[in-house]
């Protein structure tokens, strides 16, 4: 797996993406969620999980908050993935349609994540110095108090700290 995330991260890396940049993806469980959680990492950057039962405007919302710098949505939610990014007045530097069937065809100037990661290096990319306090995930509340989802920054400390408090609870060694 680590080194289909270090493509992923390479790729990033050759459209720019930098510490504090932020990879945002609308996309259901799959191996892509994955790598799209820890490649930015890898670089520094925040990744920013993104729910796929939004609605169009709340995705364009959520797209001008946050501003990312790459865009990964599903297939299985395009319809509604290219009308939010039609709305949207932040355009991605890159676009990408995760297609685990294999079946589609993206729009023009969209790419399928095989051709994003397509011959980029599974070594281990550079890795920026880096703070425990550091934001890492960005995480949009569903807005449930009446108002519209906001961004949580996740740090590094939170994510140790988490991942701490499942092995304590559950028998994981």
């Amino acid at each position: 797996m680590n080194r289909e995330v270090n493509k992923l991260a390479h790729a990033l890396a050759a459209d720019g993406v930098k510490k504090n940049d932020v990879v945002m993806y609308q996309l259901y469980n799959s191996a892509e969620f994955v790598f799209c959680y820890l490649a930015p990492q890898k670089l520094g950057a925040i990744n920013s999980p993104i729910n796929f039962r939004l609605s169009p405007g709340e995705t364009a919302l959520i797209l001008e908050d946050s501003k990312p710098e790459v865009f990964f949505y599903d297939a299985e939610c395009r319809e509604m993935s290219e009308k939010a990014l039609e709305m949207s007045k932040h355009k991605p530097k890159r676009v990408v349609m995760v297609d685990i069937f294999g079946k589609e065809t993206p729009p023009e100037g969209v790419l399928t994540y095989e051709q994003y990661v397509e011959n980029c290096s599974e070594e281990e990319p550079e890795q920026p110095k880096r703070h425990i306090y550091d934001e890492n995930t960005r995480l949009y509340t569903s807005g449930t108090t009446g108002g519209l989802p906001k961004g949580v920054p996740v740090n590094n400390v939170n994510d140790v700290l988490s991942a701490h408090d499942v092995i304590m609870h559950f028998p994981l060694t």
